[in-house]
């Protein structure tokens, strides 16, 4: 497991979809300064409903042998989703938040910008 901690306390303003690239994309706002947050290659996601206050706690990177039980059992993944993830280059991001919106995302990698 790798853990993202400098985005600790990034608050998540809009998020977006562009299905032809595949990518999704959370706007960030940190101590008043705009970033973004893009996961490429986009298979499927499961996020907890976007609240008013929506903010990162941090960022969890598993391969398909290190996804705790818990995470498979309470976001319910099928085994087609860990085929998927063990037979690709595609990892699972959790978002652990604070605040609000929470959830995981299976894709490549993720960009800051």
């Amino acid at each position: 497991m790798k853990e993202t901690t400098d985005l600790h306390d990034a608050e998540i303003t809009t998020i977006s979809y562009d299905k032809h690239a595949k990518k999704l994309c959370f706007y960030l706002d940190k101590e008043g300064e705009a970033s973004k947050l893009i996961f490429h290659d986009v298979a499927t996601w499961e996020l907890s409903p976007f609240e008013e206050q929506n903010i990162i706690y941090n960022i969890n990177e598993f391969t398909s042998a290190e996804i705790p039980i818990w995470l498979i059992q309470d976001f319910a993944l099928t085994q087609n989703q860990l085929e998927e993830l063990k037979n690709s280059m595609k990892k699972l991001f959790y978002i652990d938040s604070s605040i609000g919106l929470s959830g995981y995302i299976i894709s490549t990698k993720f960009t800051k910008g």
